[in-house]
């Protein structure tokens, strides 16, 4: 119903991503966003029918599946090409912190000054409400695990180079040592 009620037939891209969970949503959002294109949610196993009248209505241009095949099956994958002219693609890492950088990497190019926007992975409620701030200012939304950054998302982090990092939610869900761990990649 939110993608009906704010986009019409022809867009550019629809990102799908599983309902079961809100992580690889959550980082496409940001994308999606600023690729002007909706986040539409399907099961692992299957394409609801809100969901595939939604595609139908839209027809986008592609359609880019988020996180990989524990998230959603490759015959999910394989049943949305039914519903674009152009390709289906999928975007997926290791795990949802992987998945996140992917999105970051696939959507996100490096040069301008930025600011990159950092969310806890275990929960959704600060993420989700700097998604669409993330989206306006171009940047990505990076979700880290509460035991520290990985190597994938410091190399994520240095290859976008931001002017800024902004962390949402307090040290109770991004612990000062994330925080800390985040400012040294420019030590």
């Amino acid at each position: 119903a939110v993608s009906h009620a704010t986009f019409g037939p022809g867009v550019p891209v629809a990102y799908v991503a599983t309902g079961g969970s809100f992580p690889d949503a959550l980082a496409g959002g940001v994308a999606a966003g600023r690729q002007k294109g909706p986040v539409l949610l399907v099961s692992r196993t299957s394409v609801p029918v809100a969901t595939v009248n939604e595609l139908k209505s839209l027809k986008p241009a592609r359609i880019v599946v988020l996180g990989g095949s524990s998230a959603v099956s490759d015959a999910v994958v394989a049943a949305l090409d039914a519903y674009t002219a152009g390709s289906v693609t999928r975007i997926a890492g290791a795990d949802r912190y992987g998945t996140a950088v992917e999105i970051s990497k696939a959507t996100t190019g490096t040069g301008a000054p930025r600011t990159v926007y950092v969310a806890t992975g275990a929960s959704f409620p600060d993420g989700l409400a700097g998604t669409p701030v993330a989206a306006r200012a171009g940047g990505p939304l990076l979700i880290v695990p509460a035991g520290g950054v990985t190597p994938a998302i410091a190399a994520e982090l240095r290859r976008l180079d931001p002017s800024r990092v902004v962390i949402l939610g307090g040290p109770s869900v991004v612990s000062n040592g994330v925080a800390a761990q985040i400012a040294a990649l420019w030590d």
